[in-house]
């Protein structure tokens, strides 16, 4: 009986460090961070708010929330309307001019391993140029760290 207990109660307790509830907002106030936000609610949500925003579909699925495409970000965070959990800052990211150094600002944002991989990719071993990128008015190490890649490092 003593055993069962014990498995009854590890369990519970592994149960609720998997199903954390979240609560979501929106860290910049950015209307494709509101779009990340109804991705977690559902497919309708997410339709209904771009309409409103008059966000087209392929603009839809390149939005990166918190370094996820906005699908991987919709499946992470699936929404629970009693959450109480801990908060959790969204950031949207879209690279709305299409340049290399975009690409790289939102890379950096998502993990170290993406930016070394689009950094390789886009401006070999070029490490001033790439340390003089300006993401959004701040270096793109100040951008990463603040759009939540915390370990960010060129």
């Amino acid at each position: 009986m003593k055993y069962l207990f014990s498995a009854i109660l590890a369990l519970c307790f592994s149960v609720s460090a998997i199903a954390q509830n979240y609560v979501l907002i929106n860290g910049d106030g950015s209307k494709y961070s509101e779009l990340c936000i109804a991705a977690t609610v559902s497919e309708q949500a997410l339709s209904a708010l771009a309409r409103k925003h008059i966000v087209y579909p392929s603009e839809v699925g390149e939005i990166t929330c918190n370094g996820l495409l906005i699908k991987e970000f919709a499946n992470k965070y699936q929404s629970n309307p009693s959450a109480t959990g801990k908060s959790q800052k969204v950031f949207a990211l879209i690279n709305a001019n299409g340049t290399k150094e975009t690409k790289l600002c939102i890379a950096a944002a998502t993990s170290n391993e993406e930016f070394s991989k689009v950094k390789s990719e886009l401006f070999g071993k070029d490490r001033r140029t790439v340390q003089d990128i300006s993401c959004n008015d701040l270096r793109i190490a100040s951008f990463a760290k603040k759009h939540g890649n915390v370990e960010f490092h060129i």
